[in-house]
């Protein structure tokens, strides 16, 4: 084909492109709509390749609009932000819980080594938004969990005043209440008519541990009524009596 035939083809083309432009423009919309996954994974893929081949020209290109542009990169952020916001939330959440389940470790060693400056960060955080702490505390201490969390950690602060041996988790909490049918053995009401809390079975005023083994879910009224005696039920209601040689049914 010579270079005459090339150039009169060329302006043909031209020519044909501005009497058809908005037919040609609705058809190929047409066919990206119907490609779309298909066109959608082929540009992901040439996008990924075209900057892995040119990462340095593209990144100081970037860095460069982005430093001339500050002010216009910061109100794109801003709207994007607000306009993502329960979006770009759920995502964090999920991202977070994934890395702590995959870096315990690594949390675990960088808390202890960063034990001081962690309490002091904190400190100051909840001094600088009181507010705004006390009514996430508000909130957290009235669900479920955060019923139980403070449940727990009101009997790990009585057991260390009394330098009482043994821990428990919640789980072991919750599993103990299902164990009883989440009913008081002494009276046999059940939750929600009554609110169980955690007995001692033997006090740890008497010497009592703070494990498991060592508790029983009762109402606050039999609680109450239990005072400092060693006095075990079992889930069918029936109470044992701890002295020191043993249990007396």
């Amino acid at each position: 084909m010579s270079l005459k035939d090339k150039t009169r083809r060329e302006e043909y083309r031209k020519q044909y492109y501005l009497k058809n432009k908005e037919h040609i423009i609705a058809q190929h919309r047409e066919y990206n709509a119907k490609n779309k996954e298909r066109f959608k994974e082929r540009n992901q893929i040439r996008s990924k390749k075209y900057y892995l081949e040119n990462k340095e020209q593209l990144d100081a290109k970037n860095k460069l609009w982005h430093e001339q542009h500050k002010e216009q990169c910061k109100k794109y952020y801003k709207r994007h932000h607000q306009k993502n916001k329960e979006k770009r939330n759920m995502f964090s959440k999920e991202y977070g819980k994934n890395w702590r389940q995959e870096n315990k470790e690594y949390i675990k060693a960088y808390s202890e080594q960063q034990k001081e400056y962690i309490k002091k960060r904190t400190r100051i955080y909840q001094i600088t938004h009181k507010k705004e702490v006390n009514a996430r505390n508000q909130t957290w201490s009235k669900t479920d969990k955060g019923k139980l969390s403070t449940l727990k950690r009101t009997e790990l602060r009585r057991a260390k005043q009394l330098q009482a041996p043994g821990i428990f988790s919640i789980q072991e909490w919750k599993d103990l209440k299902k164990k009883f049918d989440f009913s008081c053995p002494a009276c046999g009401r059940s939750e929600p008519e009554i609110k169980l809390s955690i007995d001692h079975i033997i006090p740890l005023t008497k010497g009592g541990s703070n494990d498991i083994s060592n508790l029983q879910p009762l109402c606050s009224s039999c609680n109450s009524r239990k005072r400092d005696y060693a006095r075990m039920w079992n889930p069918k209601g029936q109470m044992e009596i701890i002295f020191q040689g043993g249990i007396k049914k």
